[in-house]
C-alpha cells in the first residue's frame, strides 16, 4: 500500500481540473491529464467532462495532437472512476464547492465620524474622556480606544490610498472575462507596493475629458493582478459592455478605493467582544498578573516524537503544550525568534493534533505569505480531505502554488467560498486573520475549532488578533478553543499609517501586550518562562555564530544558541572578500548624498547603490572553496526605504540581475537568504529616521546564514546605541572597511 507522502505525490501529478462553460450557460468539469490512459493511441491525449448537476455521466474527449480530430464518447461515472479514482476524488471536491456559496451576514458600513476624518485630515488630537493609559481597565474604555484607533488607521489609509489617483489613463483589453490593463510610469511601484499589501482594491472610473451637458458616467471594477510594468483590472458586469465600446476612444480618470472590509470585520470583533463580555476573559484576565507554576503536570495526551521530526527539547515542550492545550483558557505563546523553527514548530504541533485526537484546527496569518508556508509544510502529512486552505475572493489566482491548489478554494480563474458544511469537513483550515472573518459571518458553531492558531502575530494589530477569536470560537464570557500566538516581539510590529493612532499604542500586538503581563514574562532567577504557557525557542539554525551575537545580546538576553551547521554557514571562511578571515561580516564605509523623491517623499542613496551593485558583482564572480559560485538566488538586498529598493531593483534589472530578491525589512520578515546586503540608505547629520528602529534594525541583520554586508555611513550610524555596538563589533574584529572619512578607530 503506497505511503500517504506517495499517494500525495501521485495526487499531484495526475491531472488539472477547471470548469469549462457549456453553450447553455451551465458549466462542467473537465480534468486534463499529465498521464496517458491505457486505451488511448501514442500521442493522445484526453479530457474528462462531468456534468455537476447529474453526476451520472461523462464524456471522454481524445485528442491527436497530430491531427486536429475530436472522438467522443459517453461514459458512465463508473467508468470514469475506473479511469482513475485520484481525479473523480478532485472532481467530486469542485462539484462539491460549487453546490452552494458560502451564507454571510451583511457587516455593518461602520462609517469614520466626521470628528475623526477631521482629525486625521488636521491633525488635531482627539479628546478621550477618560485618561488614555487607563484604556485597557475596563472593557468600555478599551471598546471606545480601539474603536477609535481604529477609525483613526483607516482614515489615514484612505488618505494615503487617494494619493495614489491617476488622471489620463489609457485602458486595453485582454479579450479575457472582462479584463482590462493600463500601465502609468508615475508610481508604478508604489502602485504594485500597494497591491501587495492589499491596500488597492476597488477603483471608479470617470472620462478624462467630461461634458458640461451630460451626467458623468462611472465605471467600477476591482484590481486583480500586476506585473511590472501592468496593472489588470476586471469591470463590473454592470460597467463591462459600456466601458469596452469606449475605452479606446478615450482615456479616464482612476480614482482607487480603500478596501474596507478589514477595518469593517476589526469593528466586527470589539462589537462580539462587547456584546458576549469577552474583555475579562481575553484582554485583561486578573490571572495574567499572576505568577506561573513551574510544577509540570502529567500530559493527557501522550506524544512519540518520531526522530524522522527532529526537533529539539524547546520544539517538543512547545508541542505538547499545544496538542494538551495547557495555558486553557488563556493564550498560549510560542516565542520564536529568528532561525529558531518557530513554523516547524507549528506544523509538528498540527500534525499531531489531527492524527492524535478528533478536534479541528483554524491556522490563520497576518499574510497570505506566512499561510501558505504552513500550508506548503503540511502539504506531505495531510490529505485534501483533511486540509484546506481559504484564499480571500480578492486574491490574485495567478499567485497560487500549484502544491497547494488542489487544497485551495480556487475553481477555474477564481476563488469560490463554499457552504459552511463543506468547510467544515477538514479537520484543518488555513487562512489570513482577514478571511477569517467569513466564518464569524457565517455563524460557524463557536466549539468546531478546538484550537485557533495565530502565526505573525506580534506583527498584527490586537484588533486583527481577535478576527479569528470573537465570534468565531467564543460564546458569552468563555472562549471554547485553545489559543496559540506565536511570533516575535523583537522584531517588526503592524505596520500603522496613524501618527496619532500609533502614539495611542496601535502598533502594540496583542501577544506584546501578553509579554507585559507576569505570567508571560521571563523568570529573572531562572532566565526561564512558565512552560505552562509560554514556549522560547532558543536555537538558532540560520545564522553563523558572529552574525548572531549582537542581536542575541540586545533583544534577547543572550539566550539563543548557534546550532546552524558548518555547510550552511562557513561558505565565506578564508574567503579573500573577508577583511578578516574568519568573521563573516563586512561594515563597508559609504558617505553619499541621501535624497528624497519628488513622486514618493521616500529617501534613496546612489553612491549606496553604486556599492551594494559592487559587492552584487563581486560576489558572483567568486568562486567558494568547494569550487561551486554564487547564484543570484542566494542573495538578498534589503533596505528600509522603499526609493532605495526601486533604484537597486532597477539596477539589478538592467544587468540581467532579476533573479536577486530586493526589498525593505517588510518585505524580509520571515525570510532568509545565504548572503544579505544592507543598505541603510541616510548618510550626513545626526537624522537617522526610521533607521534608528530597533525592530527594524533586528530583521535587517538576521536574515543571513553565511554573510552579511553592511553598507552604509557609521558616522551618522553611530548616533543610534545599536548601530553603534554592531560597529565596534566590527571593528574590534577588523570588518570595518574604511572610506576616505575614517571612522576612528577603538
Amino acid at each position: 500500500m503506497p505511503s500517504k507522502k506517495q499517494k500525495a505525490k501521485n495526487r499531484r501529478n495526475v491531472s488539472t481540473v477547471n470548469w469549462v462553460e457549456n453553450k447553455d450557460g451551465t458549466h462542467s468539469i473537465a480534468v486534463a491529464s499529465k498521464v496517458k490512459p491505457d486505451n488511448t493511441q501514442k500521442g493522445n491525449s484526453w479530457v474528462q467532462l462531468l456534468n455537476p448537476d447529474s453526476g451520472k455521466s461523462a464524456r471522454k474527449y481524445t485528442t491527436d495532437e497530430n491531427a486536429n480530430t475530436v472522438q467522443f464518447e459517453e461514459m458512465t461515472l463508473n467508468e470514469v472512476e475506473n479511469k482513475s479514482n485520484d481525479d473523480i476524488a478532485q472532481i467530486q471536491r469542485l462539484i462539491d464547492m460549487k453546490r452552494g456559496k458560502l451564507e454571510m451576514c451583511t457587516l455593518p458600513s461602520y462609517d469614520i465620524p466626521k470628528e475623526i476624518w477631521n482629525s486625521a485630515e488636521t491633525g488635531k488630537q482627539l479628546r478621550f474622556g477618560f485618561p488614555i493609559e487607563k484604556c485597557r481597565s475596563s472593557a468600555d474604555y478599551y471598546v471606545k480606544t480601539y474603536e477609535t484607533m481604529v477609525y483613526l488607521e483607516e482614515a489615514a489609509q484612505t488618505l494615503f490610498v487617494q494619493s495614489f489617483n491617476q488622471d489620463d489613463v489609457d485602458f486595453s483589453y485582454t479579450g479575457e472575462n472582462q479584463i482590462f490593463y493600463f500601465m502609468k510610469e508615475k508610481r508604478m511601484a508604489e502602485i504594485n507596493g500597494a497591491i501587495d499589501e492589499n491596500l488597492l482594491d476597488c477603483f471608479v472610473l470617470e472620462p478624462h475629458k467630461k461634458s458640461d451637458f451630460f451626467t458623468v458616467e462611472r465605471y467600477s471594477g476591482q484590481i486583480k493582478r500586476k506585473s511590472a510594468e501592468k496593472i489588470f483590472v476586471q469591470m463590473s458586469e454592470e460597467s463591462f459592455s459600456k466601458f469596452n465600446s469606449i475605452c479606446m476612444e478615450q482615456s479616464f480618470d482612476i480614482r482607487f478605493c480603500l478596501n474596507r472590509t478589514p477595518y469593517q470585520l476589526q469593528h466586527f470583533a470589539l462589537d462580539i467582544l462587547n456584546e458576549q463580555r469577552l474583555f475579562t476573559a481575553l484582554i485583561n484576565n486578573p490571572k495574567y498578573d499572576e505568577t506561573g507554576n513551574s510544577s509540570k503536570t502529567p500530559p493527557e495526551i501522550l506524544i512519540d516524537f518520531s526522530p524522522n521530526l527532529k526537533l529539539n527539547p524547546e520544539q517538543k515542550l512547545a508541542v505538547q503544550s499545544i496538542v494538551n492545550a495547557t495555558s486553557k483558557p488563556l493564550p498560549f505563546v510560542l516565542f520564536g525568534p529568528p532561525g529558531t523553527g518557530k513554523t516547524k514548530t507549528l506544523v509538528a504541533a498540527i500534525e499531531k493534533i489531527v492524527r492524535l485526537t478528533d478536534k479541528n484546527v483554524l491556522v490563520c496569518g497576518q499574510s497570505n505569505a506566512a499561510c501558505d508556508e504552513i500550508a506548503t509544510r503540511l502539504i506531505p502529512a495531510l490529505t485534501e480531505d483533511e486540509m484546506f486552505r481559504m484564499y480571500a475572493l480578492s486574491y490574485d489566482v495567478h499567485k497560487i502554488k500549484s502544491d497547494i491548489e488542489p487544497y485551495s478554494n480556487r475553481i477555474g480563474k477564481e476563488f469560490h467560498y463554499p457552504p459552511l458544511q463543506f468547510i467544515m469537513k477538514y479537520r484543518v483550515v488555513i487562512c489570513t486573520l482577514c478571511t477569517a472573518g467569513t466564518l464569524t459571518r457565517a455563524n460557524i458553531s463557536p466549539k468546531h475549532f478546538s484550537y485557533v492558531i495565530i502565526d505573525e502575530c506580534a506583527s498584527a494589530h490586537e484588533t486583527m488578533a481577535l478576527i479569528p477569536i470573537a465570534g468565531l470560537c467564543t460564546e458569552t464570557g468563555k472562549v471554547h478553543a485553545n489559543i496559540v500566538v506565536a511570533g516575535d516581539p523583537k522584531q517588526l510590529d503592524a505596520v500603522t499609517k496613524s501618527d496619532q493612532a500609533k502614539k495611542l499604542g496601535f502598533g502594540t500586538s496583542f501577544m506584546e501586550h501578553l509579554f507585559e503581563r507576569p505570567l508571560y514574562k521571563c523568570d529573572p532567577e531562572t532566565n526561564e518562562f512558565c512552560g505552562k504557557y509560554i514556549t522560547q525557542l532558543i536555537r538558532n539554525y540560520r545564522s553563523h555564530e558572529s552574525i548572531l551575537k549582537i542581536p542575541n545580546e540586545l533583544f534577547y538576553n543572550g539566550t539563543l544558541l548557534a546550532k546552524a551547521s558548518d555547510d550552511a554557514t562557513n561558505w565565506f571562511v578564508n574567503n579573500s572578500l573577508l577583511p578578516s578571515k574568519k568573521f563573516p561580516i563586512i561594515f563597508r564605509s559609504v558617505q553619499g548624498n541621501s535624497e528624497r523623491s519628488d513622486a514618493n517623499k521616500s529617501m534613496f542613496n546612489t553612491n549606496e547603490v553604486n556599492m551594494v551593485m559592487e559587492y552584487i558583482d563581486k560576489l558572483l564572480k567568486l568562486k567558494l572553496k568547494n569550487g561551486e559560485r554564487i547564484s543570484q538566488s542566494d542573495i538578498g538586498v534589503v533596505t528600509p526605504y522603499k526609493m532605495q529598493r526601486r533604484c537597486i531593483s532597477q539596477a539589478c534589472h538592467r544587468g540581467n540581475l532579476d533573479d536577486i530578491t530586493i526589498g525593505t525589512a517588510e518585505v524580509f520578515q520571515g525570510q532568509e537568504r545565504p548572503i544579505i546586503i544592507v543598505s541603510t540608505v541616510r548618510s550626513g547629520g545626526n537624522k537617522l529616521g526610521f533607521v534608528n528602529n530597533p525592530r527594524r534594525f533586528n530583521v535587517m541583520i538576521t536574515r543571513a546564514k553565511c554573510l552579511l554586508v553592511i553598507v552604509g555611513d557609521p558616522h551618522l550610524l553611530q548616533y543610534c546605541s545599536n548601530w553603534r555596538k554592531l560597529i565596534t563589533f566590527c571593528l574590534e574584529n577588523n570588518a570595518l572597511v574604511q572610506s576616505r572619512y575614517r571612522y576612528p578607530s577603538i
